[in-house]
């Protein structure tokens, strides 16, 4: 089933926001079962990779018609390296083998190997290659960073899980994210909401839909397949991939900022906080990347939060009380601050993971 053709704007319950569950299967059904069948719930992207379970949550949100998806950067990111993979006819072990053939020619790039260094290395990929009968391919070197990227983004456990589906599953998979949102709009008793994974592309932009806005609207992904490729490229990182602190750069305009001068409140994920839901006095946006404790619901009718505690494979049924979001002043700061309390709290410790995936995760 493909909830993405559903119609949500009737139902008569409430609307949740929750953030990045990056592969946290446990935490996910405590949120579903924390909710009635006519609320309606959005997740802002990052279901997959770090964590082992993302691929079972996508096929979990697909069949439920009042669960919407927007995507995050590490959709993307798997929907750029699937086309890849289609692309060049590659499997899993050949992706794997390419993946390390582009970590030896950044290194290399940036002067981190030896010339001979990396002719080893290299004659030595070209051996496997060989001896497990792979065919040689020629893949451009942009998109040998971009497997690289993936993987070492926490892609592994994703691939992996991927690889295990029916091909018809596979392409019901990918037919799904290329049918969800990259950016929602939603009002609802008086409030208007703009729903995104980082950050909303330009005011003006989105003037007419929000001028218009009944109770749910969308910017779509297959929409945007039309358009320059360019444009397409830029509008997905903004929406996906844009940090706090680059809107403060070389007087940049802060698209937080021009969503509450036209009474919206932009909720969205990406950037982790230190544990708890943030909502910054200044923007009035709300931030629910909790990072890896486990996911924060946001009320949008009420505006208030609760968390629920991480669980990989089974439900923890930890779930607290409505409360507000913390308040802080200004975004960035913030986002430094608790930064700095991260690195000084985990320096000379193991970062924590998953169970599938020993190696610490990289930027989300």
């Amino acid at each position: 089933m493909d909830n993405t053709n559903g119609q949500v704007n009737n139902r008569i319950g409430k609307h949740y926001v929750i953030g990045d569950l990056h592969g946290m299967y446990g935490t996910y059904i405590d949120v579903i079962n924390s909710i009635n069948d006519e609320d309606t719930l959005y997740i802002l992207g990052d279901v997959i990779d770090i964590g082992p379970y993302g691929i079972r949550i996508l096929q979990d949100i697909m069949n439920r018609p009042n669960v919407r998806l927007i995507l995050g950067d590490h959709e993307w990111k798997f929907m750029k390296c699937y086309e890849i993979m289609k692309k060049h006819n590659l499997t899993v072990p050949e992706f794997s083998i390419y993946t390390r053939m582009s970590d030896f020619i950044r290194k290399r790039e940036a002067d981190l190997l030896s010339e001979e260094s990396y002719m080893r290395g290299m004659t030595e990929i070209s051996k496997q290659i060989e001896s497990k009968g792979f065919e040689k391919k020629r893949i451009p070197k942009s998109e040998l960073f971009q497997i690289s990227e993936w993987i070492k983004g926490g892609g592994l456990p994703t691939l992996r899980a991927f690889d295990e589906l029916e091909e018809n599953e596979q392409e019901q998979l990918v037919k799904y994210l290329i049918n969800s949102m990259v950016i929602g709009f939603v009002k609802t008793e008086g409030k208007k909401a703009c729903l995104v994974h980082a950050a909303p592309y330009d005011k003006k932009f989105f003037l007419f839909l929000i001028d218009k806005l009944e109770s749910e609207d969308s910017i779509r992904y297959n929409t945007l397949m039309g358009l320059d490729a360019k444009f397409m490229e830029s509008f997905m990182e903004f929406c996906t991939q844009k940090s706090q602190e680059q809107f403060k750069r070389k007087g940049k305009s802060n698209p937080f900022d021009e969503m509450h001068t036209i009474n919206v409140t932009t909720l969205y994920g990406h950037t982790p906080q230190a544990g708890q839901a943030t909502k910054c006095e200044r923007d009035g946006s709300v931030c629910l990347d909790i990072s890896y404790d486990g996911a924060a619901i946001y009320c949008i009718e009420d505006g208030l939060v609760r968390y629920v505690g991480r669980g990989y494979d089974e439900p923890t049924g930890e779930i607290s009380e409505p409360r507000e979001p913390k308040m802080v002043e200004d975004r960035l700061q913030e986002f430094i601050k608790e930064n700095e309390i991260q690195a000084n709290s985990t320096e000379g410790q193991t970062t924590p993971s998953s169970p599938s995936n020993p190696e610490a995760p990289g930027d989300r």
